[in-house]
């Protein structure tokens, strides 16, 4: 398997490795990719029930900003265990190329805007604003029928979004 073409910029690194999503001979994921969070569940969907479900990107500006995000999403994810609304949620990490990415399902807006101002997630947010870069966002429905959004399937939104 090959590598992206040369391409500049983080953006364009990782829209070039959407179709196998694994790009392993780049540098930046041979040292800079950790595990994807695998999938972690905090409902089960219920039949005929249809859901939100958000993805992420957001890039840092500077690497030192790293060790401020793991801490905070350490807070976030003992939140996440805590809240109501949430189906489950999934996170993609590429420390060295300061990129991450989130995928998360929920029962409503209501769920995702409440979690939103939950004192671990503003606390983070917060922190870090001085160190993001430019961040994207997207949301759609899915129905239970559907069934678990795939990390894959978010990161191809996020870049055609």
């Amino acid at each position: 398997m090959t590598g992206p073409p040369a391409v500049a910029g983080r953006r364009a690194l990782w829209l070039a490795c959407l179709p196998d999503l694994e790009c392993p001979d780049t540098p930046l994921d041979r040292f800079g990719a950790v595990p994807d969070l695998p999938w972690t569940t905090g409902a089960e969907m219920e039949p005929g029930s249809d859901y939100l479900a958000m993805a992420s990107h957001l890039p840092l500006k500077r690497i030192s900003a790293t060790v401020r995000f793991f801490r905070g999403v350490s807070a976030v994810r003992r939140q996440l265990a805590a809240t109501d609304g949430l189906v489950g949620y999934a996170l993609r990490a590429k420390p060295l190329a300061r990129d991450y990415w989130t995928l998360s399902v929920w029962t409503d807006d209501r769920a995702l805007r409440q979690f939103m101002r939950t004192p671990a997630h503003v606390q983070l947010m917060t922190s870090l604003k001085p160190y993001m870069g430019p961040t994207k966002f997207v949301t759609w429905s899915i129905s239970a029928a559907d069934g678990r959004p795939s990390l894959a399937g978010a990161l191809e939104r996020l870049a055609s979004g």
